[in-house]
């Protein structure tokens, strides 16, 4: 285990690391000072996956009265071409406070477990990884793009490659306050990306 100074001891007292998920205290060792820990073991485990039933094409929670082959309210509206949807984790508390400081915070170290339990919960090996590309407005105030982060971390879990093939042809509207309706009525006449041929 490598010593810390004695600045460095006075630092982690004064200022502790704090779990994104939840706010608590990070108990700090010579493991995690090698290895940044940004969520406590209560939260990681707290992250869970939606229950069973699940909509065979969109993973969404099914009622237990709705049989597999049933269409889903949640995707019945998706165009064809969408052939489905995984969900790593219920945005719930954690989740949806890890997402917002991914996003929102600043914390884009939060992209590489992010991306390992995507990779662990909704795996798809011998697939090419593609990224949503963000505006350039929200790149240039993040400094990052959430989505590229979040791919590059899956891709590099499962091995496959990870190619930024997209280009965002014109901004929209945050969804970030929109109700799942709303969010499709934003994007309905929206053609937002295409395939990048450099």
């Amino acid at each position: 285990m490598r010593a810390r100074s004695p600045l460095a001891e006075l630092v982690a007292f004064l200022l502790p690391t704090r779990c994104l998920g939840c706010a608590s205290p990070l108990a700090m060792d010579g493991r995690l000072h090698d290895s940044p820990v940004l969520i406590c073991p209560p939260c990681s485990v707290a992250l869970r996956e939606p229950p069973w039933p699940r909509c065979d094409r969109c993973h969404f929670p099914r009622g237990t009265g709705r049989g597999t082959g049933a269409p889903c309210l949640e995707c019945g509206s998706w165009p064809a071409a969408l052939l489905g949807a995984r969900t790593s984790a219920v945005l719930e508390p954690p989740a949806d406070t890890l997402v917002h400081a991914l996003k929102y915070g600043g914390w884009r170290g939060l992209a590489g477990p992010m991306g390992v339990r995507m990779a662990r919960t909704c795996p798809l090996p011998d697939h090419v990884v593609v990224p949503v590309p963000t505006t350039a407005s929200r790149a240039r105030h993040r400094g990052y793009n959430q989505a590229a982060l979040l791919a590059q971390s899956y891709a590099s879990t499962l091995d496959v490659p990870c190619v930024e093939a997209l280009v965002r042809c014109r901004e929209g509207p945050s969804q970030v306050a929109l109700p799942p309706d709303r969010r499709r009525d934003n994007v309905q006449d929206r053609k937002s990306t295409r395939l990048n041929s450099s």
